[in-house]
């Protein structure tokens, strides 16, 4: 680091440039037949990705969720080999430090050739009184298979004690190639309301059945507050139906020493911090 590199001050007078990443592993001969794609949660900046000498493509910018499909260049039971160029020469290129290089989660994710597409799951509470509430699954399911399938959707809530608090189906099908939007109302009786001070969390699974033998090929679990919010000019911001205020704070991607590298105990703590600090909004600018 030093006054003369290009990222100035706003860049913390750190060096930037390219870089690049080689990761080599072995597929299973057990993935045949499954599709494969590579995740990325992120890198800064411009990151261009190889799969055994062939180019998958570039992710300009640096902050986003990004992933390329593996399937047809994978050696099943062999070496491969993934490269990433990560460019962040073009200086300066922000206002605050974002740092350099892949400094987020990496994966391979794995799936079945029905099944949900990524980020394709989307929970929203349609209802909350205190006799009933109701949670709107958008749900949308790829068929990248040969033949048409015949499925069902389901989508279970459990509560936080592990009692199942709903569940709903829903048939559907889908040609070879196709994308189908499944939509569920998971009906839910005496809901306990998420809310800062109670911040209850029910658990939403939602699986994907294939009709002709009820072969599981993917599921979705994720942590749901039921919970409402409006807003108005004449009563401001409304949580559940009732006025509160926002005292919210900024985070940007950068966490002190630890720089943009995100680590999860990292994040959890910060959150705790501002928490413990009274602040119960926050700007995730950045991230």
């Amino acid at each position: 680091p030093g006054a003369n590199e290009p990222a100035g001050g706003s860049g913390g007078f750190f060096p930037a440039g390219t870089g690049w990443y080689r990761k080599r592993f072995k597929a299973p001969v057990a993935w045949k037949g499954l599709l494969a794609s590579i995740e990325f949660d992120g890198i800064y900046r411009h990151g261009e990705v190889w799969l055994n000498g062939r180019r998958l493509g570039l992710r300009p910018g640096g902050f986003t969720t990004f992933r390329f499909d593996l399937t047809s260049l994978l050696r099943l039971g062999a070496e491969n080999v993934i490269a990433v160029r990560v460019d962040n020469s073009a200086q300066p290129n922000a206002r605050y430090y974002t740092g350099s290089g892949i400094n987020r989660h990496v994966r391979i994710r794995l799936a079945q050739p029905l099944h949900l597409v990524p980020d394709g799951v989307q929970l929203t509470t349609t209802r909350l009184a205190a006799d009933r509430g109701e949670l709107q699954v958008n749900a949308r399911v790829r068929n990248t298979g040969a033949e048409p399938q015949a499925f069902t959707v389901e989508s279970t809530l459990t509560d936080p004690a592990g009692k199942v608090a709903g569940t709903v189906k829903a048939k559907a099908q889908a040609a070879p190639g196709a994308t189908v939007p499944v939509s569920l109302l998971v009906k839910v009786k005496r809901p306990q309301a998420w809310s800062p001070e109670t911040p209850v969390l029910y658990t939403a699974v939602t699986r994907v059945l294939v009709d002709k033998d009820k072969l599981e090929t993917d599921r979705h679990a994720a942590l749901v507050g039921l919970r409402t919010v409006s807003v108005s000019a004449a009563r401001g911001f409304e949580l559940n139906g009732q006025p509160l205020k926002l005292l919210g704070g900024n985070a940007h991607s950068d966490n002190g020493p630890l720089g943009t590298a995100a680590f999860d105990h990292a994040e959890f703590r910060r959150a705790a911090l501002l928490k413990a600090a009274g602040f119960n909004a926050v700007r995730t600018a950045h991230n």
